[in-house]
């Protein structure tokens, strides 16, 4: 047996990597940073190399792994803003540390864990930028596309999360879900929905990763916390159908295997972005898991296809043409990594294939579609923490943490609770007045 020794990665290699991507985004996108590019890089990649040692896995949270992607991630977000909406140092550090939340902190389990990251993160900006460590990070400030209309139409741009401006984007945004959803078999119906800030907030998450490319997420948290209704909403949001499956006791690997056919087939016909959700309930069989992390990881599930679907699969991609290239295709850290930015012209380049594949050829193509499943195909996962099964689950199938953004559901707060009672006994105001409802036990 040989053993090979892979040596953890160092400064000097994620410079040449992932600094040289940074710096030339900063130099072309944001040219008026240039005396803050050098302090964000060393930033960027310190707070990377640190991080692992800081957020340790435990059998209570085995998801706290760490890898490439993970700043891959970072810099993928960072790299939707523009000049137009970041123009000045403070909303460039506002950018970047909801960035690095977004991947490390929406993940973490319990607010001491939360509290040791947000005071790390103060220190190193404080260190690396010559800033006061004591200043407060403005938490309360996100960075979304979401527009006041409810759709993802607007420039990625600071917006105050407790904001009413987000309150009422959501609201349209459930209005016309309500209206949409009898016209689609997979819509659930959403009939009473009360948005308190953590629902926004973990609402705002999701469409953020349903509006990027590879975007895939991984829900923890216990049934009953909302978590397949936000997914479906955000869905609705981002423009995406979503699809899911009508598990029974009789439905098999194979049976969950032939709905994923006809999903990809209708990727293949379209090359719009789709959404698939699968439940913690609806896991009849690891087997599930086992091919979505295949997608995930390598775009294909072996053997799913026979010679002749696949032939059929291949000449539909083909009536679909290459995609169109555009300008941020040039800031994908997916070049590195294989994530890729909107727009990203990956899965049509022929100088991106395997070798030996040429245009126009059978393996060129089944690698083309493998790239578009990656970019385009977005599995929601909504497990449970509770028990031995996610432990298991990560370390049997390592793709499902590192290839997914990861939000944990915490227990909805007194506050929330609050909200959603003053909601439905608005309704009836005879029973008890709204104003009253904070008298009572929660």
């Amino acid at each position: 047996m040989a053993t090979l020794w892979h040596c953890r990665w160092n400064f000097e290699s994620l410079d040449v990597v992932f600094g040289s991507l940074l710096r030339e985004w900063m130099t072309q996108a944001l040219p008026t940073f240039g005396d803050l590019q050098e302090k964000l890089v060393n930033l960027t990649l310190h707070t990377f190399l640190k991080i692992p040692s800081l957020l340790l896995p435990t059998p209570h949270s085995p998801h706290y792994t760490w890898d490439l992607r993970d700043l891959a991630h970072v810099l993928q977000g960072c790299m939707q803003a523009t000049k137009e909406t970041v123009t000045d140092a403070a909303t460039l550090i506002k950018l970047w540390h909801h960035e690095v939340c977004r991947r490390f902190e929406d993940c973490l389990i319990g607010a001491s864990d939360r509290l040791r990251l947000q005071d790390f993160l103060s220190r190193q900006i404080g260190r690396h930028l010559s800033l006061s460590p004591t200043d407060p990070l403005d938490s309360s400030s996100v960075f979304t596309t979401l527009s006041s209309v409810g759709k993802l139409q607007a420039p990625y741009r600071p917006v105050d999360g407790d904001g009413s401006e987000i309150e009422e984007a959501c609201m349209r945004a459930l209005a016309e879900y309500q209206l949409t959803t009898p016209l689609s078999p997979h819509a659930k119906p959403l009939p009473h929905f009360v948005f308190f800030a953590d629902a926004r907030k973990h609402l705002l998450r999701l469409c953020r990763i349903l509006s990027l490319p590879c975007g895939n997420a991984l829900l923890l948290g216990v049934d009953g916390c909302g978590r397949q209704s936000l997914a479906h909403l955000a869905a609705h949001i981002a423009e995406t159908p979503l699809y899911s499956i009508r598990a029974s006791s009789r439905y098999s690997p194979a049976d969950f295997r032939e709905d994923l056919k006809r999903v990809l087939r209708s990727l293949a016909a379209d090359g719009k972005p789709i959404v698939f959700l699968l439940a913690d309930s609806q896991i009849r069989d690891e087997q599930f898991l086992e091919d979505l992390v295949s997608l995930m990881v390598a775009g294909e599930v072996p053997e799913l296809f026979d010679s002749t679907e696949e032939e059929q699969l291949l000449h539909a991609l083909r009536r679909l043409g290459p995609a169109p290239a555009t300008a941020e295709a040039a800031w994908a850290p997916a070049d590195t990594l294989g994530l890729s930015c909107p727009g990203s012209e990956s899965f049509a380049v022929a100088s991106r294939l395997p070798d030996g594949c040429t245009p126009g050829g059978s393996k060129a193509e089944r690698s083309r579609f493998a790239q578009l499943v990656r970019e385009r195909f977005h599995v929601v996962l909504a497990i449970s923490p509770v028990g031995p099964s996610l432990r298991s689950r990560c370390r049997q199938f390592p793709g499902l943490r590192s290839c997914t953004t990861v939000d944990y559901f915490d227990a909805w707060p007194r506050e929330a609770l609050l909200c959603v009672a003053r909601h439905f006994c608005s309704a009836q105001p005879d029973l008890i007045a709204p104003d009253d409802i904070s008298t009572l036990s929660a």
